[in-house]
């Protein structure tokens, strides 16, 4: 056993150069992968058909990719090889306000659905299924980056740091832009770290050839998907990682490359949305910029709420990302100062580019934070390791360990003590009334009963001075918090769309007939797109001024459906020629019907029965 060496002996000791990693097995490395792969699945797959889509976001991008599927399939029958199968719809026009990558993978994930299986529920489930697998990637993409910067421990503590993180899991969980961009950004910096190799020797043509083609093409994708946005992002980091290490005329040529390569990519729907859309990049800029004027009070503000998200979206390893930032200038540091620093800056530079962001602060801005979190965090545990191996403990592990585990056993009773009282909870601002289900008192005492063994035996290598162990042991605590909470959430009232019994009275009233959105002349309202996801329905627009033209044409075809009018509530009545059908207060929309012409054209509206969750 290694002699425990004194602070004055560690402060004589002359500073080491870290050695190059050993070449590590490569049957070990994607061993560790699949580990992390199986761990980082749990949370993300727990129950994710039950809870209705609730968030705004994750509603119009799936009843985007439900409409434009709808179309496609149509079009197949035409013509298999139109590209017009591919472009994004909403309400029967082409929708240019966002990129159209996460319609293209929705599109994927909707082919995999039979006739059986093409309702609402399942198009919600598949593309949140096409949401986790984008999760999986982007947690294989960490521990390839955690590989590339430093050895296979810190790879594998950067994928379970990431994938424990409340912030990734939960957008993990929602059919939104925000998952496949932050896959395919970090492989893009991934790629472009196994291509530079920081702080190592200059790595051969052959690999950095491979290293920037993969970067420019995940680069590509990652704009596609979310726009310009990343600029900041992806390109930023890339850059960043560029200047502080050795050889950077070559390297920032092969960055061109991989730029030129995305913008290859990118350029076809560029072309094609200016045609549609003079204002399409415009609108694309918008959404991470804005035109009208700002002052600093307001920058501020986000800057201050953003800060607050995250500090519950990563809260597992928030004490350690704060000792993580002062430990590269200590001195147990020195021979790695340079290589602990690089994980901080991206950090810090992630942090000052989205934090005083002008637009509406949103917990998704924040999640390109996670992997320059994790990875941070797990170079500083890759530190700790290194140093207990050698019997030195570093200062910020001696300090932070013990508070650490008094944190795991009081949140071990308090928040299985919670489920069983929700009711506190949503008295103290924690919680959203009808969030949790009660699951019950044995639930609840089974969770804290796992959740102190677990710490229990986190215990011992806090007192042993085991760093390795007791981060895994950590990182399986918050998975499994964090996968159990999950069915306690998914069964809560709010899990379930408030619209959702308007929507199928709605569905039940059209039936085949043809459905149109009566949009004011002024300050038009847009339809609340739960409704019409989960209605199973699209609405063209029509105004007013267009009615009586509409009226002619379905009174001059004899096979034309059922017409039916949705109006706001606050609409007069439509004239002598439309009845109302119903009234739905929670949407508060009308339903009305265009009366026959004559009394023989009268027909009554198919209904279809009810779907049920997978």
């Amino acid at each position: 056993m290694a002699k425990q060496q004194t602070s004055d002996d560690r402060a004589a000791e002359p500073a080491r150069r870290m050695p190059p990693p050993p070449r590590q097995d490569r049957l070990a490395v994607w061993l560790v992968l699949a580990v992390m792969l199986l761990m980082a699945s749990a949370p993300l797959l727990m129950e994710i058909y039950r809870p209705d889509a609730t968030d705004p976001e994750e509603t119009r991008s799936v009843l985007i990719a439900s409409e434009t599927w709808h179309r496609s399939v149509r079009l197949a029958e035409q013509d298999p090889y139109s590209l017009e199968r591919f472009v994004p719809r909403l309400h029967h026009q082409i929708h240019m306000d966002s990129p159209p990558g996460q319609t293209w993978i929705d599109l994927i994930a909707f082919s995999l659905l039979d006739e059986a299986k093409s309702g609402p529920v399942w198009q919600v489930t598949y593309a949140r299924l096409a949401s986790v697998a984008m999760a999986l990637l982007a947690v294989a993409a960490v521990f390839w980056a955690g590989y590339s910067l430093d050895r296979l421990p810190a790879a594998a503590f950067a994928a379970m740091a990431v994938a424990s993180c409340p912030l990734f899991v939960l957008q993990g969980r929602l059919a939104t832009q925000t998952m496949p961009h932050l896959a395919f950004g970090m492989l893009a910096i991934a790629a472009a770290l196994w291509a530079v190799r920081p702080l190592r020797p200059l790595p051969s043509t052959e690999r950095q050839f491979i290293g920037w083609i993969t970067c420019g093409l995940a680069l590509g994708v990652a704009t596609l998907v979310t726009g310009p946005i990343t600029l900041a992002t992806v390109i930023a980091p890339i850059f960043l990682f560029i200047l502080l290490c050795p050889d950077r005329i070559g390297h920032l040529i092969g960055l061109l490359a991989a730029l030129l390569i995305a913008v290859l990519l990118v350029a076809p729907w560029l072309v094609y949305a200016h045609e549609q859309n003079a204002q399409a990049w415009a609108t694309w800029l918008g959404r991470i910029t804005v035109i009208e004027h700002y002052d600093m009070a307001m920058l501020t503000e986000h800057a201050r709420q953003r800060l607050a998200m995250l500090g519950w979206g990563l809260a597992p390893w928030l004490p350690w990302g704060v000792a993580a930032v002062v430990q590269p200038w200590s001195r147990s540091s020195k021979g790695r100062r340079l290589r602990l620093t690089l994980g901080v800056m991206w950090f810090v530079l992630l942090l000052a580019l989205i934090l005083p962001m002008p637009t509406t602060p949103q917990a998704m801005d924040l999640l390109p934070l996670a992997p320059a979190a994790a990875v941070t965090v797990a170079q500083l545990f890759g530190h700790y390791a290194e140093m207990a191996a050698s019997g030195r403990y570093v200062l910020s592990w001696r300090l932070l360990r013990w508070p650490y585990l008094a944190l795991l056993v009081a949140a071990s009773i308090l928040v299985p003590a919670g489920l069983v009282f929700p009711q506190k909870l949503v008295a103290a601002g924690l919680v959203q009334a009808g969030g949790w289900a009660n699951p019950g008192v044995l639930f609840a005492v089974g969770l804290g009963a796992v959740l102190l063994i677990l710490t229990a035996y986190s215990a011992h290598g806090v007192v042993r001075h085991y760093p390795t162990r007791t981060f895994v042991l950590w990182s399986v605590w918050w998975l499994m918090l964090m996968t159990v909470l999950t069915l306690p959430m998914t069964r809560g009232a709010a899990a379930i769309h408030p619209l959702r019994c308007d929507a199928q009275k709605l569905r039940e009233a059209l039936g085949d007939g043809r459905g149109f959105w009566l949009q004011r002349e002024v300050e038009p309202i847009p339809p609340d797109p739960g409704l019409l996801l989960y209605a199973g329905h699209s609405l063209s627009w029509l105004r007013l001024t267009q009615i009586s033209t509409l009226i002619e044409e379905h009174d001059a075809s004899r096979d034309a459906a059922a017409l039916f009018l949705v109006t706001p509530l606050s609409m007069p009545p439509m004239g002598s020629r439309f009845t109302p059908v119903m009234d739905l207060p929670a949407a508060e929309v009308r339903l009305w019907r265009l009366l026959p012409s004559s009394p023989a054209a009268a027909t009554a509206p198919s209904s279809q029965p009810a779907e049920s969750h997978p």
